[in-house]
C-alpha cells in the first residue's frame, strides 16, 4: 500500500490527519458508530497507531447533505421488504419446478443442470456486478435486479403451455439466466449499501437481512402451495412475481439515493491478493458445497430409513429454515459486539461454524463410525444445527472480508464495499452450485451415511485450515488485528457525494 493511503490516529488529542475527530466529536452528518441506526461518534484510540484509510475526496459542486439517521432507517426498512419479496418466488423453484419439468419430458439430469446453472450464473455475475456497481449506481442495480427477478417469476408461469420438450428446456434456461442476473444484482447492491452506510454495524444489519431472506424462504413454500391448490402451477409464480414488481415500483420512488459516490477505483484483483480473503471465501464455498449432501439425499434418507411420508418431509426443511432465520440476527448481533474489540472474532465464529457443521452431518448421517443410532430425533437436532451453521458462516464471512480489506489497506470507499459484496455472493453462489454435484457424487460413492462422514471430515479440515492460518497471521504475518472500531471510520469524506439512481460520467 502506498504511504499516502494511510492516516495516523493520534493519541490523547483524538485528532486524525485530514481533520477527522474520534474523541467525542463528529463531523456534521456523520453516522458511523453506536447502535445500528443511531447517529454518533466513533470511539477514541488509546495509543498511536497507523491504519489504512481512503484518501480524502473533493466534493462536487452539486454536493448533497448526508443521509440522516431517519432516512437511513427508511432505506434499510424498504430494502428488507424488497429482499423478503425477492425470495418468495425463489422458494417455489425447488418444490414446484422439477415435477412439472419431468411431466414435460425433461430428465432429472436436465432439471438438475438448469438449477445448477442458475447458481453458476449468479456466482459469476455477482462478481462482475460488484466490480462495476459504483458505475452502475447501487439504487438502480437494486431495483432493476428485483424487477428482473419479478419478471422472470411471471415468465415461469406461461411456460406450462409449451408442448415441446426442447422449447420448454430452452425457455426455462433463458428465464433462469435472467433471473440469476437479477438475483445477483439485487443481493450484491443491497449488501454493498448496508456495508457502506452502516460501517461498524455490518454484522447485525446483515444478520437482519439474512433473517428476511430466511423468512422469504419459509413463507414462500407454504403460501405458494396454497395458491397452487387454488390455481395450479402458474398462479403462485404470477402472484409472487406481480407482488415483487409492484414493490419495485414503490421502491423506485421511496428508496433514497445513497451518498457514496466513489472517487477511486478498486479492483477485485486487489482484494484477491489478500490471503485471508481466500481462506474466508473458501470456507463459505466449502460449507455450502458440503451441505449439498443434505439437499440431495435427505428426502430419500427420511423415506427409506424412517418411512416418513412425502407430505411430512417438508417439516424437516422448515426446521432448518426457522433456526437459520432466528439465529442470523443473533449471530449478527454477537459478531457485531465481539468484533468491536477483537477484529479476529468473525474468523473465530467462522471456525465454530465449521465445528458445528461437522456435528450436524454426524447427527444426520448418522455416523456409523461413532455408533450413533438411527433416531429421528438426531436428524431433527442435526437440521436445527444446520440452520445455525449457515448463520455462523454467512454473517461472519462478510464481516471478516470487510475487516480484512480495511486492515490490509484497501480504500474504505463504496467501490471497495461493492467488490466485497460481489465476491461474497459469488463465493456463496458457487458453493450452492457445487453442492448438488458434490452431494450427488459422494452419496453415489459412499451412500448417504458415508457421505455425511466424509463431509464431517471436510468440515474439520476447513476449521483446522482457518485456525492454522489465523495463528500464523498473528505469529508470523501482520500480527494481532486491531480493534475494528479504530479503523471503521475511514472514508467519511465520501459520505457527502451522492451516487445517483443511474450513475453518470
Amino acid at each position: 500500500m502506498n504511504t499516502k493511503d494511510s492516516k495516523t490516529y493520534g493519541s490523547g488529542t483524538g485528532d486524525i490527519e485530514n481533520g477527522h475527530s474520534i474523541n467525542g466529536s463528529k463531523k456534521d452528518g456523520d453516522d458511523r458508530s453506536g447502535s445500528p441506526f443511531s447517529d454518533g461518534s466513533a470511539s477514541s484510540a488509546s495509543s498511536a497507531k497507523e491504519f489504512p484509510s481512503a484518501p480524502s475526496t473533493q466534493r462536487g459542486e452539486e454536493e448533497e447533505q448526508p443521509l440522516s439517521g431517519r432516512r437511513r432507517r427508511l432505506a434499510f426498512l424498504v430494502e428488507m421488504v424488497l429482499i423478503f419479496a425477492l425470495y418468495l418466488p425463489f422458494a417455489l423453484l425447488a418444490p414446484f419446478y422439477p415435477p412439472k419439468a419431468q411431466d414435460k419430458g425433461l430428465s432429472p439430469f436436465q432439471v438438475g443442470l438448469l438449477l445448477a446453472l442458475f447458481a453458476g450464473v449468479a456466482s459469476l455475475f455477482s462478481i462482475i456486478i460488484g466490480q462495476f456497481l459504483s458505475h452502475i449506481g447501487p439504487k438502480f442495480a437494486f431495483v432493476a435486479g428485483a424487477f428482473l427477478v419479478g419478471g422472470s417469476s411471471i415468465l415461469m408461469a406461461p411456460q406450462v403451455q409449451l408442448t415441446s420438450e426442447v422449447e420448454f428446456f430452452w425457455f426455462t434456461l433463458a428465464t433462469l439466466f435472467v433471473w440469476a442476473i437479477g438475483h445477483a444484482a439485487a443481493n450484491t447492491s443491497c449488501t454493498a449499501m448496508i456495508s457502506y452506510n452502516f460501517p461498524g454495524n455490518e454484522a447485525i444489519l446483515f444478520g437482519i437481512m439474512e433473517s428476511f431472506i430466511g423468512l422469504g424462504f419459509l413463507l414462500g413454500g407454504p403460501i405458494g402451495s396454497g395458491f397452487y391448490r387454488v390455481g395450479g402451477y402458474s398462479l403462485p409464480f404470477y402472484v409472487f412475481g406481480g407482488f415483487l414488481v409492484l414493490l419495485v415500483v414503490l421502491n423506485f420512488f421511496t428508496v433514497p439515493s445513497y451518498n457514496a459516490r466513489p472517487r477511486e477505483k478498486t479492483s477485485v484483483l486487489e482484494l484477491l491478493r489478500i490471503p485471508s480473503v481466500w481462506t474466508t471465501c473458501l470456507a463459505l464455498t466449502i460449507t455450502f458445497g458440503i451441505l449439498g449432501i443434505i439437499t440431495v439425499g435427505l428426502a430419500v434418507h427420511l423415506t427409506d430409513t424412517f418411512e416418513v411420508k412425502d407430505a411430512y418431509a417438508g417439516f424437516f426443511w422448515v426446521l432448518s429454515g426457522v433456526f437459520k432465520t432466528v439465529s442470523s440476527t443473533l449471530i449478527g448481533t454477537l459478531t457485531n459486539k465481539l468484533v468491536e474489540t477483537n477484529s479476529a472474532a468473525a474468523r473465530l465464529i467462522l471456525i465454530v461454524g465449521q465445528i458445528l457443521g461437522c456435528i450436524t452431518l454426524l447427527f444426520i448421517g448418522p455416523s456409523q463410525t461413532l455408533h450413533l443410532p438411527d433416531k429421528l430425533a438426531l436428524v431433527c437436532i442435526g437440521l436445527a444445527l444446520e440452520g445455525i451453521v449457515k448463520s455462523c458462516v454467512i454473517v461472519p464471512s462478510l464481516v471478516d472480508v470487510t475487516v480484512t480489506a480495511r486492515w490490509s489497506g484497501l480504500p474504505d470507499n463504496f467501490a471497495t464495499q461493492s467488490i466485497i459484496a460481489g465476491l461474497f455472493w459469488g463465493a456463496f453462489s458457487f458453493g450452492t452450485f457445487l453442492g448438488p454435484l458434490i452431494g450427488g457424487a459422494l452419496i453415489h460413492q459412499f451412500g448417504f451415511s458415508g457421505a455425511c462422514n466424509v463431509g464431517a471430515v471436510v468440515f474439520l479440515i476447513m476449521g483446522a485450515i482457518l485456525s492454522i492460518y489465523l495463528a500464523w497471521e498473528y505469529r508470523c504475518g501482520r500480527g494481532r488485528r486491531e480493534a475494528y472500531r479504530l479503523f471503521a471510520i475511514s472514508g467519511s469524506d465520501e459520505l457527502n457525494d451522492e451516487v445517483p439512481l443511474v450513475a453518470t460520467k
